[in-house]
């Protein structure tokens, strides 16, 4: 009867240590698994935000190049138009500092 219950005992003993082993095994394993999963997901994201970033910055710049487009075409007749009326008034304006210069002379020879 004792030898049974040393028997039993060593077993509990020897089932609990195989046990502890195995959950210190285990706990290892998972700590170790979690890190490499969480390191995983860090570089997962990392790469999702560059393309997220090349994307957003690709879909911007094709919305700003059509707005600017639109302004030139829109504007073009505008440029045109004050071309025109500087071509037509660049010779007034060389007109009135010829007429200017020689008014500041004539008053400096009154002087």
């Amino acid at each position: 009867m004792i030898t049974g219950i040393t028997e039993i005992v060593l077993l509990d003993i020897i089932g609990v240590a195989f046990a502890g082993v195995g959950l210190i095994f285990a706990g290892g394993t998972l700590f170790w698994k979690k890190r490499q999963i969480i390191n995983q997901f860090s570089e997962k994201l990392d790469q999702e935000k560059n393309r997220f970033e090349r994307e957003i910055s690709s879909r911007v710049n094709s919305k700003v190049d059509i707005i600017y487009e639109e302004i030139k075409r829109n504007f073009t007749e505008i440029y045109h138009y004050v071309a025109s009326e500087e071509a037509k008034i660049l010779p007034l304006v060389k007109s009135f500092q010829e007429i200017k210069n020689q008014a500041e002379t004539l008053f400096n020879n009154l002087q």
